[in-house]
C-alpha cells in the first residue's frame, strides 16, 4: 500500500482548524498507509494511522509552540515515505518539505492558512507585524513554489495564492462538517446536556446566548466582540456570552471581567455547546474557510461573521448570515441588537445557515477529493 507522510506543526489535543481537519479527513483516507509526523501536545492519536510525535520547545509566538524538529527523524520519515502531505510551514511542514525536495518525494501542501495574513496578527508590535508578514510572505512564497501541487480549500484562496507569485498548480478540496454530530438543537440527541448550559450561563430561559468557539488568538480579534458586547450591556442584559478555546490568556482574562461574559477552554464534545447556542459570532480578521463558522452554521446558529476569506462567499448578507466590516464594533452591536429583538429573524437565518452547511461542507467528499488528487498526482509520476 502506499506511504502516506503526513507532516504537521497543529495537532491535538492543541485544538485549531487544521488539527480538527486531520481527525475528521485521516479516518476517511483508506487508500494510504499514514504515518503522521507531528508536535506532541499531549496524549491524542486519530485512529489507523501512526504517530511519530517531537517534542515542543519554550519559544512562542502568540498562542504558538514551536516543535523541536529531529532531522534524522523527519529525514528517515520522508525517505520511506511514496508521498509527502504537508499541513504547515512550521518547523515540521518546513523540514518535511525540505527533504522531500531532496530525495525527489512528492510534495501536496494543504494550505490552510494565507501565512503573511496570519503570523502578523500573532503580535502587538508594529514593527514586529511588517517585518514578520515580509519574512513571511517571502518563505511561504518560496516553499509553496518547491511543491508539486497545492490544494486549497476555495477558488478564492487559489487565486490569492496565485495573484502572490506562487506559480504552483492548485486543486480544490472544499473542508467539511460532520452533520451527525453539529445539527440544530431540536435534532439533538443531547437534549439535557444542551439545556444544562442553557441554564448555567443564561438568567432566563427567555434570554439569548451568544458564543464563540475557537483558538483566543490575536487575529481572531475577539476585542472587537467585547467592545460590541460592552455597547449592548449598556442598555440591556438579556444576554450572555460564552467563549471556548485555548489561547491567549489575557484575551480570557479580558472576557472574565465583564459581568456578562462567561469562558471555557476547548471542549471535546463542542457540539453540545454550539447548539445551545442562539447567535454565533466571527469577528476573525484573517481566514480561509473557518471550520467553527461552518459548524456553526450546521447547528443552525443565526451567524454573525467578517467577510474574510472563503466566509464571504458562502454567507449571503440577510440570507443565511450577516456579514460585518473587520474590527467594526458598531456594526457588530447593532446586528447583535437586531436579532437580540427578533427571534424570527435569527431562527429564519439560522435555518437557512443549517442549509448551506449541508450542501457545501461534507467531510467524505473532502476526503476522497484529497485522496483522488493525491493518486492521480502519484499516477501522473508514474513512468
Amino acid at each position: 500500500m502506499t506511504h502516506l507522510l503526513i507532516a504537521t506543526d497543529n495537532y491535538p489535543p492543541r485544538w485549531d482548524g487544521i488539527s480538527r481537519f486531520l481527525t475528521e479527513v485521516l479516518p476517511r483516507i483508506d487508500d494510504f498507509h499514514i504515518t503522521v509526523i507531528c508536535p506532541d501536545y499531549g496524549e491524542y492519536e486519530v485512529a489507523d494511522a501512526k504517530h511519530i510525535k517531537l517534542s515542543t520547545t519554550d519559544m512562542t509566538f502568540g498562542d504558538y509552540h514551536f516543535a523541536n524538529p529531529n532531522l534524522s527523524c523527519i529525514k528517515d520519515q520522508v525517505r520511506q515515505a511514496d508521498i509527502v502531505f504537508g499541513q504547515s510551514i512550521g518547523t515540521i511542514g518546513s523540514v518535511a518539505g525540505h527533504y522531500a525536495r531532496k530525495t525527489n518525494t512528492p510534495l501536496i501542501h494543504y494550505t490552510h492558512t494565507i501565512e503573511w495574513q496570519l503570523v502578523p496578527k500573532a503580535t502587538e508590535h508594529n514593527l514586529l507585524k511588517r517585518l514578520s508578514q515580509t519574512c513571511t510572505r517571502r518563505y511561504a512564497q518560496w516553499y509553496y513554489n518547491r511543491c508539486d501541487k497545492l490544494i486549497t480549500p476555495s477558488r478564492n484562496i487559489s487565486e490569492t495564492l496565485h495573484y502572490e507569485g506562487i506559480q504552483t498548480k492548485t486543486a480544490i478540496a472544499p473542508l467539511g462538517v460532520d452533520h451527525d454530530v453539529f445539527k440544530p438543537r431540536e435534532d439533538h440527541e443531547e437534549t439535557r446536556l444542551i439545556a444544562s448550559i442553557r441554564r448555567k450561563y443564561l438568567d432566563d430561559a427567555d434570554h439569548t446566548l451568544i458564543g464563540y468557539h475557537g483558538r483566543l488568538a490575536r487575529e481572531k480579534d475577539l476585542m472587537t466582540l467585547l467592545r460590541a458586547v460592552k455597547r449592548l450591556r449598556k442598555q440591556r442584559d438579556d444576554f450572555s456570552v460564552l467563549i471556548i478555546g485555548d489561547g491567549l490568556d489575557d484575551i480570557r482574562t479580558k472576557f472574565e471581567q465583564d459581568p456578562a461574559c462567561h469562558t471555557l477552554p476547548a471542549q471535546e464534545n463542542i457540539e453540545a455547546y454550539v447548539a445551545a447556542f442562539d447567535i454565533f459570532v466571527t469577528p476573525t480578521l484573517t481566514e480561509t474557510t473557518s471550520l467553527s463558522t461552518a459548524e456553526a452554521m450546521a447547528c443552525g446558529n443565526a451567524v454573525i461573521a467578517t467577510p474574510a476569506g472563503y466566509i464571504e462567499d458562502y454567507i449571503n448578507h440577510g440570507e443565511n448570515g450577516l456579514l460585518f466590516d473587520k474590527q467594526d464594533n458598531y456594526m457588530l452591536s447593532e446586528y447583535l441588537r437586531d436579532l437580540l429583538d427578533d427571534k424570527d429573524k435569527r431562527i429564519r437565518l439560522g435555518r437557512d445557515a443549517n442549509l448551506t452547511a449541508k450542501e457545501i461542507f461534507q467531510w467524505n467528499t473532502t476526503a476522497t477529493r484529497i485522496q483522488d488528487i493525491l493518486k492521480d498526482h502519484l499516477s501522473e509520476d508514474e513512468p
